[in-house]
This record gives C-alpha cells, structure tokens and sequence, in this order.
C-alpha cells in the first residue's frame, strides 16, 4: 500500500487523482481516507455464479467467468481479467472458493468489484503517464491521511503524484448590489370619479429592474 498525509484549508469535498502508469493489466485499487475505506459499490455487478477449477493447465483457453486457473489476463474471455487470489481469497461474482485449491486463479468481471481506483493500462510500467478519473472525498480541515491498497499478489502501479483539488465550498444566499423594488415608490393617485388608481412609472424603477436582471443572470 501506498500512504499519503493530505493538509487541506477547510472541511469538504475534494477530488482525488492519481498520476500512474502500469503494464497491459487492469488494476482495481482500495482507496482509505482517514482509514475508512471508501471503496465504491459495485453499480450493477453479474449473477454469482459457481467457481469451476479446470486445473493448472485448462484444456483450451480463453476461459469464462469464474473459472480457472489462469496466469493472465489474455487466458480469460474478452473483457475479463485474471483475479489473483491471495490464499483461498474471494473472487467477486463467484461463489464456493472454499472448494477450490489455494494458488488457483481466476477470470473475473470488473463490473463485480468495490474498488476506489480502476487503472486502465497504459502500456508500461514507466511511460504513458495518465491520471485516474477523480474520486470525490470527504477531507477534514487539517492533516488527512489517504492510502491505497492492492491486492497482494498483483504487482502494484507505478504511481508519480497524487493530486488534491478542492470543490467550491456552498456560500451564503446570494445577494443584490442593489434591492431589487418591483414597485413605484410614489403614492398612486386616483382618477377622478372612477375606480382606477394611476401607478407613476419612472426612470428610478426601471433602474431598480434592471439591476435586478443583472445582478440575476451576472453576480450571484
């Protein structure tokens, strides 16, 4: 795992971005801040289905979801990625790892993890340099500690920086330069022998209105 001490002005969101570069594998990593892990929930992971050891050496590869073993992600059907169990350790979307040989691997759907970070390859360990997509966390005003961990058994990223930036904080109500008054302020007069009251509109209203636009649409 990798360990950072994060010192930030004010309590509230941020985003938080890896530079990283790592070889042809994809690479689902946990994310802790201030030791709580922050992992996203998978959104709408696969059936779980039944892990199916086809042995060291399978007898024709690529092979499907929850079977194994496998060494790489090439060994597994397309848009699947070979999970390299740490021990008897659980593989997402698949079930009866109990049954199944310590030091077997397996291909699996990213679509069933919780992860943090989802490092795309970028083709090697120390070129192609990107940045991960943001993560939106909660950081307390002060030192913050942030970590991030991988599976043991996989070779981590090459990790460069991590980059902090600060979502704008909610501010009071907006205010006008200027209140706005959408009303005369003379007293009306009435016309005589009718009902009707006359409203004078002056210049001083139409200044009031249109500060009022303004400040709408340019100064909130």
């Amino acid at each position: 795992s990798v360990q950072w001490t994060v010192n930030v002005p004010y309590t509230g969101k941020y985003l938080l971005s890896l530079r990283y570069a790592t070889n042809v594998d994809l690479r689902p990593l946990s994310v802790f801040v201030n030791e709580e892990d922050i992992s996203v929930m998978a959104a709408n992971p696969n059936d779980i289905i039944q892990m199916v050891d086809l042995g060291g050496t399978p007898p024709s590869y690529p092979i499907g979801r929850c079977e194994g073993d496998c060494d790489n992600d090439g060994q597994c059907d397309p848009g699947l990625f070979c999970f390299k169990r740490d021990g008897d350790e659980v593989v997402p979307g698949c079930s009866g790892e109990s049954t199944i040989g310590v030091g077997r691997d397996f291909c699996a759907d990213i679509i069933d993890f919780n992860f943090g970070y989802l490092l795309l390859p970028t083709g090697g360990w120390f070129g192609g340099w990107r940045y991960s997509d943001p993560l939106e966390v909660d950081l307390n005003a002060g030192a913050n500690t942030v970590r991030i961990q991988v599976t043991s058994l996989y070779a981590g990223p090459s990790i460069d920086h991590l980059k902090v930036e600060g979502l704008p904080r909610s501010t009071s109500p907006s205010s006008f330069r200027n209140p706005p008054h959408f009303m005369n302020l003379h007293s009306p007069y009435k016309i005589p022998n009718s009902g009707v009251y006359v409203y004078e509109n002056n210049l001083r209203d139409a200044q009031y209105e249109t500060d009022a636009v303004l400040d709408h649409y340019f100064y909130q």
